[in-house]
């Protein structure tokens, strides 16, 4: 075992399992994440059973995980029980909170989840971050969404509610990721390189991209009406379009790529 490595506690829970030929055999587990996510860290993971008595392997331990899983007994935090609060296991808690009481007494690492929100908002690729807490208090929440949070709810929440939230979310950031259109109207050669269109009427088209009559244009480019006419005709005809609007469109796509953007 290379000794440089922490071992890293990480608490299980004891649920019916079924697989080869077993069915609904209690079983020690624990979402194989977890340890993925230490071993990746550099640490070694050590799955802690939910059994009283376990806090004196913290002596041998570097760090501790307590892992997700079922609801909390509201009663432990001098609450009701929601009527939506399900898979309360006493030991497990009991369990738990006495591994959290004697980490806190050894100064084990431990990790806030306003440093994990900070942490998760500061890094590239847009993570979605929805905090579900029972810190009620006001400032709680500013702080939480001064940290990064898209959103902040405290518990007891209903199911409806938390679902809402979180499509709500995957709604704004599936909108955000919607490319802008930002189009250079400075040249029309890209146009002319992307539909193989004349010098003459690539300018044509940038200007009826801008929204431009066949009279105005005709004054821009000091030519006559009836020669934009023409002009639009051949446009209609190398963008496979019929109206102005759809070849509007065709442009502006081109205008907004990188390379028109150079």
């Amino acid at each position: 075992m290379d000794r440089n490595r922490p071992l890293i506690g990480i608490t299980a829970y004891e649920v019916p399992a079924s697989f080869s030929h077993w069915h609904d055999m209690p079983a020690v587990m624990v979402p194989a994440a977890y340890s993925r996510s230490v071993v990746a860290a550099g640490g070694l993971p050590v799955v802690i059973p939910p059994a009283e008595g376990t806090a004196g392997l913290l002596d041998q331990l570097q760090g501790l995980v307590l892992s997700g899983g079922s609801d909390l007994d509201a009663g432990l935090y001098g609450e009701q029980q929601h009527p939506e609060t399900l898979g309360v296991i006493a030991h497990r808690d009991r369990s738990e909170l006495e591994l959290l009481a004697c980490a806190l007494d050894r100064d084990l690492p431990v990790v806030h989840g306003d440093d994990i929100c900070a942490r998760l908002a500061g890094r590239p690729g847009g993570a979605r971050i929805l905090m579900l807490t029972a810190a009620a208090d006001p400032g709680d929440r500013v702080d939480g969404l001064n940290l990064g949070a898209d959103d902040y709810l405290t518990k007891p929440v209903a199911k409806s509610d938390l679902l809402s939230a979180i499509r709500s979310r995957l709604e704004r950031a599936a909108q955000q990721a919607v490319p802008e259109f930002k189009p250079n109207f400075d040249s029309a050669r890209p146009l002319e390189r992307a539909f193989g269109l004349t010098p003459r009427v690539a300018e044509a088209l940038l200007w009826v991209t801008q929204g431009k009559t066949n009279s105005e244009i005709a004054i821009i480019l000091g030519t006559s009406e009836s020669t934009v006419k023409k002009h639009v005709l051949d446009i209609f005809e190398k963008l496979g379009v019929e109206t102005r609007t759809a070849a509007s469109l065709r442009a502006l796509e081109v205008l907004s790529s990188p390379p028109a953007q150079e």
